[in-house]
């Protein structure tokens, strides 16, 4: 076996559950754009962005759009960081970041949320060590398009055979299976496994014994 000389972590609904108000930023997002003549419900949400925002420049040019976008991200930005300054660690994630600098793995977290929220979280929930952040902010596409998780493998100097990344979602596991990333573990993902190469595991707690 390949051993694990580096670890990817998703944020939110991964190492912690960030209690974000989806209703209350969804409602922000949609006033927002309807003073422009624009529609729409942000579900899924980044994605929503895009279409509102290419409906936003068909109507009234490039800039207009771009200047859209950026509030739309303030918003979502300030709905991140409150629910980040309430962070709790889940069980066994602060047990697993020790783990794996003991074994002196690389880790990295690896989050749609924006740069901000990462780190307001991470600080809040207590985790230590050196931990790369690859947020929302620092690729053009973030998950399920590989383009973080490739980043993270730069960052960190270490090839996708020997990274695992760990995950809740399909963005998660679509993105580590298209960066050919060695083991994907998704938290309650059984039914991503038919589609996905991906591995279920029921909490963090598992890994330890899971990892090479």
């Amino acid at each position: 076996m390949v051993k694990t000389t580096a670890l990817l972590l998703d944020l939110d609904g991964t190492l912690t559950d960030l209690p974000i108000n989806y209703p209350r930023m969804r409602a922000r997002l949609r006033n927002l754009f309807r003073k422009h003549g624009i529609s729409a419900s942000f579900s899924p949400l980044l994605e929503g962005i895009d279409s509102a925002c290419a409906k936003a420049q068909a109507k009234s040019g490039r800039a207009a759009a771009a200047r859209l976008r950026k509030e739309a991200f303030a918003i979502i930005d300030n709905e991140e960081v409150k629910a980040a300054k309430l962070a709790k660690p889940v069980e066994g994630a602060l047990n697993l970041l020790k783990l794996a600098h003991t074994r002196r793995m690389k880790v990295a977290v690896v989050s749609r949320n924006c740069r901000d929220c990462v780190r307001t979280a991470l600080k809040r929930m207590g985790a230590k060590g050196k931990l790369a952040i690859i947020a929302r902010d620092d690729v053009k596409k973030p998950k399920p398009d590989p383009e973080q998780v490739l980043l993270a493998l730069r960052l960190l100097k270490t090839k996708p055979q020997g990274a695992v990344l760990v995950g809740d979602t399909w963005h998660d596991a679509e993105a580590g299976s298209r960066a050919r990333i060695g083991k994907v573990f998704i938290l309650g993902g059984g039914r991503l496994r038919k589609t996905l190469k991906c591995s279920a595991i029921e909490s963090l707690a598992q890994l330890p014994d899971l990892l090479e």
